[in-house]
């Protein structure tokens, strides 16, 4: 061999070396890529699974409102039947959001007094019981949380000198 040869094969050598260099490179990059998109892949998973769980939490919430609304028609309805009779001569009327206004200024309070008068507490004990029977109904016992019972005095004080 001449000497000639060697330094060719020496160049060959260092090109086959860079080339097993950039093969690995090359084979990192593909590695990495590999594992981005399997972490791509497992997100995508993840959020399946939370966009899974939204439309069961949607329906479920559109389930409960649904079933609000019913009630409260069906709440609403109940309380007129029981209460039809009663309404205008007690001066009152049951809202559609189920609230029972009493609006009868010559029963409620005297001007500039908090005390109830006397014909509105005989309103009040008819109305109460069966107000209450109506609502601890098997059909309602389990859908209210809550009652409020707000009054006010008269909107009037009394003049005096």
């Amino acid at each position: 061999m001449k000497s000639s040869d060697s330094e060719w094969m020496s160049i060959s050598d260092m090109m086959s070396g860079l080339m097993l260099i950039f093969m690995f490179i090359a084979i990192s990059f593909m590695l990495q890529v590999q594992d981005d998109k399997e972490q791509v892949e497992e997100s995508n998973k993840k959020l399946i699974v939370l966009m899974e769980e939204a439309k069961k939490a949607k329906k479920r919430i559109k389930d409960i409102a649904i079933t609000f609304y019913k009630d409260k028609k069906a709440l609403n309805k109940d309380l007129h039947e029981e209460f039809s009779k009663d309404l205008e001569k007690w001066e009152a009327k049951i809202t559609k959001d189920n609230i029972i206004v009493f609006n009868s200024p010559s029963v409620l309070f005297e001007n500039g007094k908090s005390r109830i008068k006397k014909d509105f507490k005989i309103i009040l004990d008819d109305f109460f019981p069966r107000y209450i029977k109506v609502l601890s109904s098997s059909k309602y016992k389990h859908e209210i949380d809550e009652i409020r019972i707000e009054g006010h005095t008269s909107n009037t004080w009394s003049k005096k000198p």
